[in-house]
């Protein structure tokens, strides 16, 4: 038995190898490194950082059983056993699949249990929140944003949900059907949809919505016209905050530090209307 690795020393001619004739992809080993490519591609990819480091040993494993018997053309050494190369590339994929999976089940019973959090029912809810964006440089996260609310409540509660979570926006309205909501920024997209679960829709507020967006216009033109009080609409200066998205809607006042520090603001003011 001559191993592969002693064949690759000794005959210079072998440049790269496949592990049968159909076997749609070549393999080579330079530097103690082995690499592998399609027959149709130029590219050679290090196994090692491709493959987890179990389907990695597997692999090479399988590639050191050669000898020299059998045909050998086109640089293609027939194997004694011959290996399915492709169920290794496939075992990676469900491998990474199943890890991304796992990761989603996670996040979705993390996500589940952090709904049930905050949509417990409280009798003395005063608010609820649907927040705007807060994974940018100089975004308030969700919690900062409930701080801002709050100020202007005397420190009354407010369950504070994330603008993604309608989920449990809805289920928040269920259990405090008496608190009124409000809708912030990004979280105005959902303005019809949250205005439909409200039996009492001028305890709805929609603040600063992004009137840019064809979406969010119609969705708060439409909770406008379910019942929302225009009035209920507070914008901004610009398109952006919300301005013109519907007749009749109230002013939120500027204040220093610019554009995004009038549009949080927004969140103290509403406080007050409340």
């Amino acid at each position: 038995m001559i191993r592969l690795r002693q064949l690759l020393t000794e005959d210079k001619n072998i440049k790269s190898f496949s592990t049968s004739t159909t076997d749609k992809y070549e393999y080579k080993k330079e530097n103690d490194i082995w690499y592998t490519k399609l027959k149709t591609s130029d590219s050679w990819l290090d196994m090692k950082k491709q493959l987890s480091k179990t389907n990695y040993d597997t692999a090479i494993k399988i590639l050191s059983k050669y000898d020299t018997t059998g045909d050998v053309k086109k640089d293609v050494v027939k194997p004694k056993e011959k290996p399915n190369m492709l169920d290794i590339e496939k075992s990676d994929d469900s491998k990474s699949k199943s890890d991304d999976s796992k990761s989603k089940s996670d996040k979705s019973k993390s996500k589940s249990n952090d709904s049930k959090s905050k949509s417990a029912d409280t009798s003395s809810t005063a608010a609820i929140l649907m927040g705007g964006l807060d994974y940018r440089p100089g975004d308030y996260k969700i919690d900062q944003q409930k701080s801002l609310l709050q100020s202007s409540l005397s420190g009354k509660s407010v369950i504070a949900h994330r603008y993604t979570d309608l989920t449990g926006v809805l289920a928040s309205i269920k259990n405090n059907p008496a608190a009124t909501v409000v809708l912030f920024s990004a979280g105005c997209s959902y303005a019809s949809t949250v205005a439909k679960a409200m039996a009492d829709k001028t305890k709805l507020y929609i603040v600063e919505p992004y009137a840019k967006s064809n979406n969010t216009s119609n969705a708060v033109q439409m909770a406008v016209n379910a019942g929302v009080p225009s009035s209920n609409v507070l914008t901004g200066s610009t398109s952006a905050r919300g301005l013109n998205v519907v007749p009749g809607a109230t002013k939120t006042p500027d204040v220093a530090g610019g554009g995004m520090a009038s549009h949080w603001n927004a969140l103290k003011f509403v406080g007050k209307l409340i």
